[in-house]
This record gives C-alpha cells, sequence and structure tokens, in this order.
C-alpha cells in the first residue's frame, strides 16, 4: 500500500491505522503447564484480567491466593464438589455473608492483579519476554 493511500485511511479512521495488535513470549520456559515459549497475545490487564493473572503471576498454579480467590467463588456461586468440599472451604473461609464474601473476592483480585502487574514489569525490564507487535509476528510466521 502506498504512503498516500495510508494517510487518506488513516484520515478517514485513525483508530484502525493506530491498533496494533501485541504478542509475547519468554524467553526461556517459566516452567509451568500453563505458560510455554510459544508467541501469544498480550491480554489487556482489564479486560482479560483471568489470562493476564495466568501468564503473568509467578506461581500461578500454586499460589495460595490464587487457590483462596477460588474457594471464595464457589461460596459466591454457591458451587461445591460435595459437602465435604463445602465444609473444608468454609473452615479456610470462614462464615461470611455474600456482601463479605463480594468484597474478599474484590481486595484478592486487586492483591493478585497488582503482583502480576509488578511481575510483568520485572519479567520487561529483565527482558525475560520478548514483545512482539503485529508486523513482526506476520514475519516469524
Amino acid at each position: 500500500m502506498n504512503k498516500c493511500l495510508k494517510l487518506i485511511i488513516f484520515a478517514i479512521n485513525p483508530i484502525s491505522m493506530i491498533k496494533t495488535q501485541v504478542y509475547f513470549r519468554f524467553r526461556v520456559h517459566p516452567g509451568d503447564l500453563y505458560r510455554s515459549t510459544d508467541i501469544i497475545e498480550l491480554p489487556d490487564p482489564e479486560k482479560d484480567q483471568d489470562t493476564f493473572l495466568v501468564q503473568f503471576l509467578p506461581n500461578y498454579q500454586s499460589d495460595q491466593n490464587v487457590a483462596y480467590l477460588n474457594d471464595l467463588y464457589k461460596i459466591f456461586h454457591d458451587e461445591f464438589s460435595d459437602d465435604e468440599d463445602k465444609e473444608n472451604i468454609l473452615k479456610t473461609v470462614g462464615d461470611k455473608t455474600l456482601e463479605q464474601v463480594d468484597k474478599e473476592i474484590k481486595r484478592a483480585t486487586k492483591e493478585l492483579y497488582v503482583e502480576a502487574l509488578r511481575n510483568f514489569y520485572k519479567l520487561v525490564l529483565n527482558d525475560e519476554i520478548e514483545i512482539i507487535n503485529d508486523e513482526q509476528e506476520q514475519q516469524l510466521d
């Protein structure tokens, strides 16, 4: 596409020209089952918080705060695998109202989110992940 045509398209729809898909990959395998060195889309931490947490919490699989948050969601949605599961979770979390559980979910999520953001920043600073834009990703295919 020539430069003149690109400028005309940009003038008509500037957002579509600015928006570039961003990908990333870990330079070294992070050592768990959820992540690899494959090139994947960089998750938006606001729109796709779950994927962001999976990718950037240092120990997502074994993080006790993640397990605690999952327990809170089970209480909130009243979705237990069985009575024993419910009893164990209530021992751990305590007997809370739905409003208290909702507040605790928000608090725990924010804590995990901040930890994932810090880890993402550390990974970028230490050059442990490679950020790849849309054009670079197409060249790698």
